[in-house]
C-alpha cells in the first residue's frame, strides 16, 4: 500500500536505529533483494519482523543472518503457521545480533529457525519468547537447544513472557539452569505460582545475579534458608 511505502521512504531519508515491518509490505519474490538493502543499513539495529514475508520468512532470514554486521537485535512476531521449508543459516562471524525473541508464533516456526541455527557462529545474549504456546515437551525441547548450540554459549538473560511459561514443568527448569550460566530470568504472566517458580530457580542460581517474576500470583510460602542472587 502507497501509506506503507511512504512510511519506508520516510525512514530511508531519516533513518531510525528502529524498524519494524509488518504484512502489509507485500513484496513477493522482492523481499530477498529487500532484505539485503536492510541488512547493509548501518543504522539499523533493531528489526521487527511482524508477519513479513511468510512465505519468504527463510529466505529473508538467511539474509539477515549472512548480511548483517550492524543489527543487534531482532524480533520475530505473529507467524502462526508452520513453516513449508527447512532452515538453514550460514555461520558468520562478524555479526553482532545479541537479542532474538519470538512472539505470538506458532511453536514449529520457532523450532525451525534455532534448527537452522546449528552451525551459526555468531553469540546471542539475550533470548526471549513471549505470548506464545508451548507445552511441557516443547520446553524441554527448547531449554536441550539453549544449552546445545553453540550461539546461545553465552546466553546471559532468558525471559519467557506474557503467559508462554504456562506449559512449563517446573522441574526441567531446573535441570535447565543446573546446566546454563544465565545472569537473568524473568518470567511474567504465568499460572505458575512465584514461591514455585523460585523453589526451582534459587537452588540453581549459582551464576543468576536478577530474577524478575511480574504479575503472577503469591498464594505459598517459599522454602525456608533460599540463598537470595546478589
Amino acid at each position: 500500500p502507497l501509506e506503507q511505502l511512504t512510511l519506508l521512504a520516510e525512514w530511508d531519508l531519516n533513518p531510525t536505529p528502529t524498524l519494524k515491518l509488518t504484512s502489509a509490505f507485500s513484496l513477493g519474490l522482492a523481499s530477498k533483494a529487500f532484505a539485503n538493502a536492510l541488512a547493509w543499513d548501518v543504522s539499523l539495529k533493531f528489526l521487527i519482523l511482524d508477519n513479513f514475508a511468510n512465505s519468504q520468512l527463510q529466505t529473508v532470514l538467511q539474509t539477515i543472518f549472512m548480511t548483517s554486521k550492524t543489527l543487534t537485535k531482532l524480533s520475530i512476531e505473529n507467524y502462526k503457521e508452520p513453516p513449508n521449508s527447512e532452515f538453514r543459516f550460514p555461520s558468520q562471524e562478524q555479526s553482532k545480533l545479541t537479542e532474538i525473541s519470538f512472539r505470538s508464533c506458532h511453536v514449529s516456526v520457532i523450532f525451525a529457525i534455532l534448527n537452522g541455527l546449528q552451525k551459526y557462529q555468531g553469540r546471542f545474549k539475550t533470548f526471549t519468547i513471549a505470548r506464545t504456546k508451548l507445552n511441557n515437551e516443547n520446553f524441554k525441547a527448547l531449554f536441550e537447544q539453549l544449552n546445545k548450540l553453540p550461539c546461545f554459549m553465552s546466553l546471559n538473560n532468558l525471559r519467557i513472557e506474557e503467559g508462554t511459561a504456562d506449559g512449563l514443568n517446573v522441574d526441567d527448569l531446573g535441570e535447565f539452569l543446573q546446566q546454563s550460566r544465565l545472569k537473568g530470568i524473568t518470567i511474567s504472566r504465568t499460572s505458575h505460582d512465584v514461591s514455585s517458580l523460585l523453589n526451582h530457580i534459587l537452588p540453581y542460581s549459582t551464576f543468576i545475579r536478577s530474577i524478575s517474576l511480574l504479575n503472577n500470583r503469591l498464594f505459598d510460602e517459599v522454602i525456608a534458608g533460599m540463598t537470595l542472587p546478589h
